[in-house]
């Protein structure tokens, strides 16, 4: 059995930016809001916080495979390609997976992570 470990600041980043997005949801779905706006000062309060949080955790390097597969996801599930610091975001993902590439495998130690993946594809 493998065990992944994430690093601390990673889960205390993601789950920052989690708070965040569900604190902004409560607000939008809370009841007698329900399909209305919010104050434009509430808006913009929660979602500058919920942009801030999601740029710490995508911004943030990830030290293992795991960790840049979560941050790839909230990448795209967030829609963060859609925002104006999309660019910036990208050069960290491929600055983090051309790291990575490099590091060797936990599941092979010594043998680099890029070279574990060409095998298991071909």
């Amino acid at each position: 059995m493998t065990v992944i470990i994430q690093s601390n600041e990673s889960n205390r980043l993601h789950s920052a930016w989690l708070h965040a997005a569900a604190e902004l949801q409560l607000a939008l779905h809370a009841p007698g809001n329900e399909g209305a706006d919010l104050p434009e000062e509430l808006d913009k309060s929660l979602g500058d916080a919920e942009h801030a949080a999601l740029l710490a955790f995508l911004l943030h390097p990830a030290s293992t495979a795991p960790e840049l597969s979560r941050k790839l996801r909230v990448f795209r599930d967030a829609d963060a390609y859609c925002c104006p610091e999309a660019a910036e975001l990208v050069a960290q993902l491929a600055e983090d997976a051309r790291r990575l590439a490099f590091t060797p495998s936990a599941a092979r130690p010594g043998v680099p992570l890029a070279r574990v993946v060409r095998e298991a594809v071909a």
